[in-house]
């Protein structure tokens, strides 16, 4: 298909008459301001281009300096880029059938008449020219580019969404949060959607070029090819996900602060942008959606499985070697810490009754679905109850909620025995941002029935040995050490149950730094020992202290932990296998601004960013930035070194342009360690 009309982008509004070659000139006037308001696209910033919605209809007004009483109109509609579809349609006294395009006279002078123009509820969404015809004169051209988006505000759009406090937050709230960490340790990250920005807008208007014509009014079609269109796999898409480590050549996934510079990028040179994660491919596709009208949420599951099986069987399988450690070489399953995608809202026609309202859409290229990188829509009801051939990908997105974790040990004799089955672990907080509110909710009962309560699933992922045998093993690791200080994790073992006699438990006991994918990328401890477990059932503890000179070099990008240990038992014939995974508190960037700023005031207003370096080394070749959409402009400062210890203070202007609740963003990024973050929200009166 052919790109964006960039002419019509950029043009202005025509201030000249526009005047046709036949016998009755006349000029058509838009109504912007009154068409916007009625359509709910006020916030677009795209002054010049008439923004309509599907199922509505629109006012334009046709004046002449000759009387008009006796003409007769002819509207016409020309997708762009595909002129070979139209619409032509006559105007008439009376309203038509609303299931179709049709123009009627609103009021008529002699020389000015007002047409209601309504768009069908199954309009295809895009890019239009318009013409209007005065009796058999040749058509005269609209000066403004025509743009047709769904409509989540008519009850005959598949996207109808009834609650207009819904609506606010899914489709009209440019500003968002995402969260990351893991269950028990997690945060949210500001993430500027900028839905409504002209690049933006742009950009989604060219992904939806590169769907066939004929899927375009359907939102379940448009959804799933651009949960494929974000990612570069299948076709030179959004987005080149990276998860090496190594960035250059592009930015760190860990520096992006929102959408609106990755699609205008894209839209500037319809070449990958480098480099995204989960929560950068979820993040832009909610612009992309939001900006179409279809309405959208982030989503971030932690302990989320990846099912490599095929056919997946909703099982994800470990493997240890007999030391204990983590064989990566046998194990192609994976549960992240925490993985981010979308929820999209419309009904599924496709389906029989009942799977309407939300559906995950999944960006993040991990397997292939009908030979490409998509995932989706899925309905999240057909994920909680377990159903088995949904369009489209069930059983993935089943498994990443709620799959079993298996965890198998190798012998001596070279066979792998089960030691245990999880069954909760999977899946076990699932986050978006609230309604209304700058917090999280806890959609987990959305996607899965209750498997139990919070306090199980807390116990189950600390580590505690569910498998057969009467020593009970547990691993508590310091929750919120910051980094650059000494890590404790302590070991427990006790012994249950009424059977007499001491036990003596063989310990192989690792600590490992993850990325929040879960893979492994540094062994920070490792050793075996033997320890005596009373036969009284007192416990014993053995303390582990990881230094910081020892983790600090494979912390660059997460500061991710995982402790495990594989227990063996002789007197019991127990194999046991217990695991915590934990995150270090990052260093923070503070910002010192005004948390109320008035965009009227006539004085200079400045904020200040203060970072310390908690780490035993220098960080070395810094890069602070700073934005905030209706705040800052985006400003970068370079530094070559910041020795350990050692403070930075960068002031900053503010220059407040538009009203409401935003978001300052902070980001320094170095050579040692990616994606230090800080942030605050400030309102503009």
């Amino acid at each position: 298909h052919g790109g964006l009309n960039q002419q019509w982008a950029i043009e202005p509004v025509s201030t000249a008459p526009a005047v046709a070659s036949g016998p009755i000139p006349f000029n058509i006037l838009g109504h912007f301001d009154e068409n916007r308001i009625r359509h709910f696209t006020s916030k677009f910033l795209s002054k010049d281009v008439l923004i309509l919605r599907r199922g509505f209809d629109f006012i334009l007004e046709i004046t002449s300096t000759i009387n008009l009483s006796s003409s007769i109109f002819e509207v016409q509609l020309v997708a762009h880029p595909e002129s070979d579809n139209k619409h032509i349609f006559k105007v008439t006294d009376q309203p038509g059938n609303k299931s179709q395009y049709y123009a009627n006279v609103k009021s008529r002078t002699p020389f000015s008449v007002i047409l209601n123009i309504n768009i069908p509820a199954n309009a295809t969404p895009g890019q239009y020219f318009l013409s209007i015809k005065a009796n058999n004169n040749q058509p005269q051209k609209f000066p403004n580019q025509v743009i047709i988006l769904f409509n989540p505000w008519c009850p005959d759009d598949t996207v109808y969404l009834e609650d207009e406090l819904w609506r606010n937050e899914y489709v009209l709230n440019d500003q968002g949060l995402i969260w990351v960490g893991n269950a028990e340790q997690n945060s949210p990250v500001p993430w500027n959607f900028g839905q409504f920005n002209v690049k933006s807008l742009l950009c989604s208007l060219y992904i939806l070029q590169q769907i066939p014509f004929k899927e375009r009014h359907d939102p379940v079609l448009v959804s799933r090819r651009t949960s494929a269109l974000a990612n570069v796999n299948d076709d030179n898409g959004i987005l080149w996900g990276n998860w090496s480590g190594n960035y250059a050549g592009g930015t760190p996934p860990f520096g992006w602060t929102g959408s609106i510079a990755i699609l205008e990028q894209f839209e500037k040179t319809k070449k990958p942008v480098k480099f995204a994660q989960c929560w950068v491919f979820s993040g832009t596709v909610t612009s992309i959606m939001r900006c179409l009208g279809i309405p959208a949420r982030s989503v971030t599951t932690f302990n989320s499985a990846h099912d490599t099986s095929k056919p997946f069987n909703r099982k994800v399988d470990y493997y240890y070697k007999v030391d204990g450690t983590y064989d990566s070489d046998k194990t192609n399953d994976s549960v992240w810490n925490f993985h981010v995608w979308n929820d999209v809202w419309m009904k599924r026609p496709d389906l029989k009754p009942g799977y309407g309202g939300w559906q995950a859409i999944d960006a993040t290229p991990q397997e292939e679905s009908e030979g490409i990188y998509q995932t989706g829509p899925v309905p999240v009801v057909a994920v909680k109850n377990g159903e088995k051939d949904i369009p489209y990908d069930i059983e993935f997105v089943f498994a990443e909620v709620n799959a079993d974790s298996c965890h198998w040990v190798a012998q001596p004799n070279g066979e792998y025995k089960l030691v245990r089955t999880v069954t909760d672990n999977i899946g076990s907080l699932i986050k978006t941002k609230a309604i209304g509110k700058n917090e999280g909710q806890d959609i987990t009962l959305e996607y899965k029935h209750k498997e139990g309560s919070v306090e199980e699933r807390i116990s189950q992922q600390g580590g505690q040995d569910d498998s057969a045998g009467d020593v009970y093993v547990s691993i508590s690791p310091a929750i919120g050490v910051p980094t650059g200080q000494p890590i404790k994790v302590t070991l427990t073992l006790q012994k249950k149950g009424n059977q007499p006699g001491e036990r003596t438990a063989k310990v192989n006991f690792s600590v490992s730094a993850i990325v929040y994918t879960g893979k492994n990328i540094g062994e920070l401890l490792n050793t075996a020992i033997t320890v005596p477990v009373p036969a009284d059932g007192s416990a014993v503890t053995k303390e582990f202290v990881i230094e910081p000179i020892t983790y600090i070099p494979f912390l660059k990008t997460d500061h991710s932990l995982i402790a495990r240990a594989v227990i063996n038992v002789p007197e019991q014939n127990q194999s046991s296998l217990v695991f915590a995974h934990f995150d270090l508190e990052d260093p923070q960037i503070h910002l010192n601004v005004p948390t109320k700023i008035n965009k009227n005031l006539r004085i200079l207003l400045t904020g200040i960013a203060k970072f310390k370096n908690p780490l035993t080394i220098p960080l070395t070749q810094v890069v602070l930035t700073i934005e905030g959409q209706g705040l800052v402009k985006k400003e970068t400062w370079n530094f070559d070194r910041i020795e350990p210890g050692a403070e930075i203070n960068q002031t900053f202007p503010l220059v407040p342009t538009e009203s409401g609740k935003k978001y300052l963003v902070a980001t320094l990024m170095s050579k040692e360690v990616f994606g230090t973050k800080g942030n605050v929200l400030v309102e503009v009166l």
